[in-house]
């Protein structure tokens, strides 16, 4: 079974109790980068890894460890 992000943010929300406000703008930024045709820029990157270490935190309590 492959799962799409939109499929994985409705899990996230529904099974894990994520807020929608932190899920729904990584999707929507990660979709973007997938299918907008244009090539990903380091700003984009930047706002993809901050919305994801938002969610990080919620589900852990923690920043992700940088790189």
């Amino acid at each position: 079974m492959s799962q799409t992000i939109r499929d994985y943010g409705i899990v996230m929300v529904k099974q894990y109790n994520q807020n929608p406000q932190n899920i729904y703008p990584f999707i929507q930024k990660v979709e973007k980068a997938i299918y907008s045709g244009t090539t990903i820029t380091d700003q984009m990157f930047q706002d993809i890894v901050n919305s994801f270490n938002t969610l990080h935190i919620d589900l852990t309590g923690k920043s992700m460890p940088s790189f």
